[in-house]
């Protein structure tokens, strides 16, 4: 958000929006991608891997605390760890997420197929 005086003369108002879009170009170029599905710097830990691993196979919550040991609350707790770390607003976009990294790792690309 730009105030700009209204009785501001109009070099004024130039100079304030320049330097306003000089900022902002400059925000945009150090902003990080809007998808962090390619970030190098942001990986699971391995209880996430098994988490994710479990849940891309279709397994249900209940079914994947169960199959690995550990409680309900903490497969909802470490799905819920990665959808924020990947900022991931759905389980739809986690399931795309999920076979896409799929895809990645078994060597092939599809990201025709992905948005």
């Amino acid at each position: 958000m730009l105030f700009i005086a209204r009785r501001a003369p109009l070099m004024q108002m130039r100079l304030t929006l320049e330097k306003a879009w000089a900022r902002r170009l400059l925000h945009d170029a150090y902003r990080r991608p809007s998808s962090c599905a390619d970030c190098q710097y942001r990986g699971l830990t391995p209880q996430q891997v098994r988490v994710m691993q479990e849940l891309h196979q279709g397994l249900s919550i209940a079914d994947t605390a169960q199959r690995l040991g550990i409680a309900v609350k903490t497969v909802f707790s470490h799905k819920y760890a990665v959808m924020e770390k990947y900022r991931l607003r759905s389980d739809y976009e986690l399931t795309l997420f999920l076979h896409r990294m799929a895809e990645k790792r078994s060597g092939f690309s599809a990201h025709s197929l992905i948005p």
